[in-house]
């Protein structure tokens, strides 16, 4: 109710780990239960998924990140040709900057995080699980960076290799948050793979979706 309205502040701990002056995850994603724009095979009940590397705040921000159906998780986005996944492919990443600190500045909103480029986190080794490689003579891309090439952010090895279970454990999510709500929901997470060591699912938030059931019907007029 809007009269016992309150506010509160919530600190809560970053997911990922430290590369040299920066902190940041492997890969932070938005999952929504219900997605309302579905392509190709995609039904709107099955959801969406939208991963990139790094803060969050490349999905929040409506940066370019890998978008991608939980029932159908190896399907390419709808792009004209694999070349032209190189156009709408994740370049940099957002990290918490824990080296030096900026001078002051009490007006930026991002004073105290980093926008860097891909190549900084292919020299930090979080491209592992994220990235594949376009070959361009066979016009394809060969998921991994074991080649020399452009990198695409398509999570291939995660989601076409299943090295990691994240989509079924991002489908449980998803199914024990509507049933606790009792409505569709978007959620929020973050994965840090420390080298030799069980990778780490941060569940960060929840929240309902307001999803209209209603039928609308639109006359020839």
């Amino acid at each position: 109710l809007p009269e016992p309205e309150r506010m509160a502040v919530v600190v809560q701990e970053v997911v990922g780990r430290r590369h040299g002056d920066r902190f940041y995850p492997d890969l932070s994603g938005v999952a929504r239960s219900y997605n309302f724009y579905p392509v190709g095979p995609a039904q709107p009940a099955e959801g969406v998924v939208d991963l990139a590397l790094g803060l969050g705040k490349t999905i929040v921000d409506g940066g370019l990140c890998w978008s991608f159906s939980p029932a159908h998780p190896k399907r390419p986005p709808p792009v004209g040709s694999v070349r032209d996944l190189l156009d709408v492919t994740q370049s940099q990443f957002w990290a918490v900057n824990v080296g030096p600190p900026p001078p002051y500045d009490p007006m930026a909103e991002t004073e105290y995080l980093v926008h860097r480029p891909l190549a900084e986190a292919e020299g930090d080794g979080t491209l592992r699980y994220a990235a594949s490689t376009y070959d361009a003579e066979s016009d394809r891309l060969v998921p991994g960076t074991g080649r020399p090439g452009p990198r695409v952010l398509d999570f291939a090895p995660i989601l076409s290799w299943n090295e990691l279970p994240l989509v079924p454990a991002l489908r449980k999510l998803l199914a024990v948050c509507e049933e606790e709500l009792r409505a569709p929901v978007e959620i929020e997470f973050a994965l840090s793979l420390v080298p030799w060591q069980p990778a780490r699912l941060g569940f960060l938030q929840v929240r309902p979706l307001l999803v209209s059931r209603e039928t609308v019907e639109v006359t020839a007029e």
